[in-house]
């Protein structure tokens, strides 16, 4: 009879405690998983997919990290222009010219067929060309009244 009453209470116990996914708050609360604990709201916005929830999760600690670059280059350029207002003669010194970097140019390889070059190794006459001389006459007035 002492064993009746033990398995009746111990069957109530169990069932009138919280279950233990409620217990752990993986209903309302984060949901726990090998990349760490997610928010229900990121755990719906990724479709239950934990894969999924830590690739959002990585693409907007990338977003934060390129903002934060941005808004750190944009003091580092007011500081810049700070600095050139206060000091002219350095911005004066900035922009001196600088000599250009000039490269030696290339030279050009120059190819020669071999047909050709043999043509004109066995090629003994040559033949020279003079200008014709050319004259130029004026035509001659005409007579007008």
């Amino acid at each position: 009879m002492k064993r009746g009453i033990i398995l009746l209470a111990a069957m109530a116990a169990i069932a009138l405690a919280p279950r233990a996914a409620d217990a752990r708050g993986y209903r309302n609360g984060p949901v726990n998983t090998p990349f760490g604990s997610f928010s229900p709201s990121e755990m719906s916005a990724a479709g239950g997919d934990i894969f999924a929830a830590q690739q959002m999760r990585e693409a907007k600690m990338m977003m934060q990290y390129q903002q934060q670059m941005f808004k750190q280059q944009q003091q580092m350029q007011k500081q810049y222009q700070d600095y050139i207002k206060k000091h002219p003669e350095a911005a004066k010194a900035m922009m001196t010219p600088q000599r250009p970097v000039v490269l030696p140019k290339k030279k050009r390889r120059t190819y020669v067929p071999a047909s050709e070059a043999a043509a004109a190794a066995k090629s003994t006459t040559t033949t020279t060309t003079t200008p014709a001389s050319t004259t130029t006459t004026k035509p001659a007035p005409t007579a007008t009244k």
